[in-house]
């Protein structure tokens, strides 16, 4: 029989319990070391850890993933030696750099290279790394821990680190005198298997580069869909739209209704508690379809300030929707946004099939027309689907 765990693609694990996460701050000589690094500590915890509104301006990541998951996913602070914030400040007696080679035994960046004397640092405060490593690592090699953790090629990783604890290393910006070290003030430099980012990240690249340790791909590498996480659209006031309803499928955080014949199916908006969206099978066993519902509240503000709001129909392909992308030079999109249907009467098809004589998608095999039927009180809508 037919059930949702076929559609996964994936052997990513579903992401319902927190994850430890430690927050390391480096400082560099060309940074801003006027301020005191325990002001630093608690203000950073707060922005990452806290709780707090969207209204007053007091938000925090983990606000962001509470509402996102439906209340099931949120990070934990690593608590080390007495330390109550869950951030570790270090004050490094150098320059920033973003040099490569320096040190035979490590051939990428040099504050990766810094890094591993921060976590030998730690180990000897009572950082237990095998929460932070995958079988097969050698936990006694820091350069070897931090290798695997620097694993640029994304669609190659491997998919144990995704059940691991989380590292988020912040750092000054690269050539700056002075760093603001305002935590709501914080580009994107480079991430790895760790999230990572500069003190003038802004709020929406914090979130989506710790997206990325639970495993989820960069949709703009596919093309630019703004009404996702992983686009590369950000906004000043709120950060960044939730993410696309594929991730939150399969971290457990809805459980979608499969549709397989001609009905009226019942959304509900990406921020209410009610939110269920539907998959659409298609004569392909590894490509279908995913509606839901998407109205710019809470923190999907930037679905209202580009205007798409509406019915967002989604096309996944299992070529390149697998965990480790093996396919990442295929021209086919793995997680494509076929249309946003925005008012009453407009209509989608997804009569899409895969040849695989030839590997191309054609619109020939009969698929379902999706269409937007009416708007309920209760601030959901009613949609066709029509096989």
């Amino acid at each position: 029989m037919f059930t949702v765990e076929d559609l996964y693609f994936t052997d990513l694990p579903q992401q319902v319990e927190p994850a430890k996460l430690l927050v390391l701050v480096l400082n560099y000589n060309n940074g801003s070391n006027e301020a005191d690094p325990r002001e630093v500590e608690q203000l950073w915890s707060d922005l990452i850890f806290g709780t707090g509104t969207l209204e007053d301006g007091t938000a925090s990541v983990n606000d962001y993933y509470r509402e996102m998951s439906g209340d099931r996913f949120y990070f934990q602070p690593v608590l080390l030696d007495g330390n109550s914030t869950g951030v570790y400040s270090f004050s490094l007696d150098k320059d920033y750099s973003d040099e490569q080679g320096l040190h035979p035994e490590w051939p990428f960046f040099e504050f990766n290279y810094d890094m591993m004397g921060v976590f030998e640092g730690l180990v000897q405060r009572g950082l237990v790394l095998d929460d932070f490593v995958a079988p097969g690592v050698n936990q006694d090699n820091y350069s070897q821990v931090l290798i695997d953790y620097f694993d640029a090629a994304q669609w190659d990783r491997n998919s144990q680190w995704y059940a691991t604890s989380k590292v988020l290393c912040i750092f000054p910006t690269y050539n700056f005198e002075n760093v603001d070290w305002t935590p709501l003030s914080f580009g994107l430099d480079q991430f790895t298997l760790y999230a990572h980012i500069n003190f003038d990240s802004s709020w929406g690249t914090i979130v989506h580069e710790l997206a990325h340790t639970l495993g989820a791909i960069d949709v703009y590498q596919f093309g630019s869909y703004d009404s996702d996480l992983m686009s590369s659209y950000s906004s000043e006031k709120y950060g960044a739209a939730h993410i696309n309803p594929f991730y939150k499928i399969i971290y457990g955080w809805t459980t979608p209704e499969v549709v397989t014949h001609s009905s009226v199916v019942t959304l509900y908006p990406s921020t209410s508690d009610q939110y269920q969206p539907a998959i659409l099978t298609t004569a392909d066993p590894d490509q279908y379809f995913i509606v839901e519902y998407r109205t710019g509240e809470g923190f999907d503000a930037p679905v209202g300030e580009l205007g798409l709001e509406g019915v967002h129909v989604w096309r996944i392909d299992k070529l390149g929707c697998e965990a480790i992308y093996p396919n990442h030079d295929n021209p086919r999109k793995g997680i494509s946004l076929e249309g946003i249907l925005s008012s009453v009467g407009q209509s989608v098809s997804t009569r899409y099939y895969k040849d695989r004589k030839n590997l191309r998608i054609t619109k020939e095999t009969p698929g379902a027309t999706v269409t937007y039927m009416a708007e309920n009180s209760d601030g959901s809508v009613d949609v066709r689907i029509e096989f």
